[in-house]
């Protein structure tokens, strides 16, 4: 690391660096303490799934949540429509769909268990 190389107090542009490679080794995006880094002198160029914007970002993951949830067959709101809604009523929707599939995740194992059950007899021992 550059602070740990230098034995005088850091001016402000080495202080910008040591923060920058500290961040940047600490989330995983480049190890600069790496001999092998030499190899690849622009890597931290280079987009890192971690920094990537859309991953993060609250637009991308109500996309996914819409998805997901299947928001569309619920309420019958095209993508465009949810989008624009106030985040307060998003997450309302939101709470709503996870409770619904939640029941009915229930509903299905309870359905599952009565056919691998029918008769109410306990379950046999695996030997």
């Amino acid at each position: 690391m550059l602070s740990a190389s230098i034995k005088r107090p850091l001016s402000a542009y080495e202080t910008k660096l040591a923060l920058m490679e500290l961040y940047e080794t600490m989330y995983g995006i480049m190890d600069h303490d790496d001999p092998s880094l030499s190899e690849r002198p622009l890597a931290i160029m280079a987009m890192h799934p971690k920094e990537n914007p859309r991953a993060y970002s609250a637009l991308y993951r109500r996309i996914d949540e819409y998805h997901r949830l299947k928001l569309f067959e619920g309420f019958g709101m095209p993508l465009d429509r949810f989008l624009a809604l106030p985040t307060e009523i998003v997450q309302y929707i939101i709470s709503l769909a996870k409770i619904s599939t939640r029941e009915e995740a229930q509903e299905v194992q309870a359905a599952l268990s009565t056919m691998n059950n029918p008769a109410g007899k306990p379950p046999r021992k695996e030997r």
